[in-house]
């Protein structure tokens, strides 16, 4: 899925919820830490992205994955 660098993750974590047609989702980032839901995906691929901050994996879980 590809969203502008401009957004903020929640419409990362929004779109996810709309196509798991799940009510609640957990996004990771380098399936370490949930990102704030206000941060520019644009930022968080230059931190954390791959292929020169261009590719943001993002993983995501039902529930919470650890406690």
């Amino acid at each position: 899925m590809r969203v502008p660098r401009s957004d903020p993750f929640a419409r990362v974590v929004a779109a996810l919820r709309s196509k798991t047609r799940a009510p609640s989702v957990l996004a990771y980032v380098r399936e370490a830490f949930v990102p704030p839901l206000d941060a520019a995906v644009g930022d968080l691929a230059d931190a954390y992205g791959s292929h020169g901050g261009g590719r943001l994996t993002v993983n995501y879980a039902l529930a919470p994955a650890w406690g």
